[in-house]
């Protein structure tokens, strides 16, 4: 059976493959997000990446508490 895969997920694919293109240019597209959309979508940017941030480094806590564990710490 499939994995369902929610629109979220949907929507970080879609966005991920957009930016994995190594000529674009990130300010430029910085540049007309703030330009060109509403404060509201800007700071959801923000929001995006904060939680992108947070699941970093709950990965690599999670990472290294295992580490210390195998080594027996």
């Amino acid at each position: 059976m499939p994995k369902h895969i929610t629109a979220g997920e949907k929507i970080a694919v879609a966005m991920c493959k957009m930016l994995s293109d190594l000529h674009l240019d990130l300010d430029m597209v910085g540049y007309y997000v703030y330009r060109t959309m509403p404060p509201l979508m800007y700071n959801r940017f923000q929001e995006i990446a904060h939680a992108a941030e947070h699941e970093k480094q709950m990965h690599q806590n999670k990472e290294y508490m295992e580490r210390m564990h195998n080594i027996g710490l």
